[in-house]
Formats: C-alpha cells, sequence, structure tokens
C-alpha cells in the first residue's frame, strides 16, 4: 500500500451478501480510498457473493469503478494460482503430529 495503511478481517462463517456488503462498506472501500483516493478500481472475481444483486447495486450506485473478468479465467485472476503455490507450500512442509 502506497502509505501503509492496511486492515484485515478474520470471517469465521460463510460470507454472505448481506455481510459481504457491510464489509465493503466500512473496511474495504475506506481503507482503499485512503490508500489510492478515488481514482482506482476494484476487481473480484465471479464468487456468487460478488455477483449477488445487492452487492451489483451498491458498485452501480456507489460511483466505484469494477473492471469486469471473464468467468473462471484462471490465466487472467492469479488468484488460484497464488492457493495452489500456498497449498503446495504448507503440503510439502514437514508432518507435524499433535
Amino acid at each position: 500500500m502506497p502509505n501503509g495503511l492496511i486492515s484485515h478481517k478474520i470471517i469465521r462463517k460463510s460470507l454472505n451478501s448481506s455481510d459481504y456488503l457491510c464489509l465493503l462498506k466500512k473496511q474495504a472501500i475506506p481503507i482503499i480510498k485512503l490508500n489510492f483516493g478515488n481514482n482506482c478500481s476494484f476487481q473480484e472475481d465471479n464468487a456468487s457473493v460478488n455477483r449477488a444483486k445487492i452487492i451489483q447495486n451498491f458498485y452501480a450506485n456507489s460511483g466505484n469503478n469494477i473492471l469486469k473478468w471473464p468467468s473462471k479465467s484462471p490465466d487472467i485472476n492469479i488468484t488460484e494460482d497464488v492457493w495452489r503455490m500456498i497449498s503446495e507450500l504448507v503440503n510439502d512442509g514437514p508432518n507435524i503430529k499433535i
């Protein structure tokens, strides 16, 4: 982040569209705007929570720029590649017995 501002939130349940909307409004968007100002774009995958009507309506009425991405495009969105690398690191590490 350009000025070092970050945020995180641990979610211990399935995220529904109402929870996601609250997360966007109260945490994600304010931190992003503090870092990048109003001239930034969002990239989301095609998870059902991202495609929910309440989320699409929010974006349409909020003035936030959303990049359009084709569904299931690992060649464009690196998320799946990153998760694969993390999984390989975790699974190839030493076996820990508890």
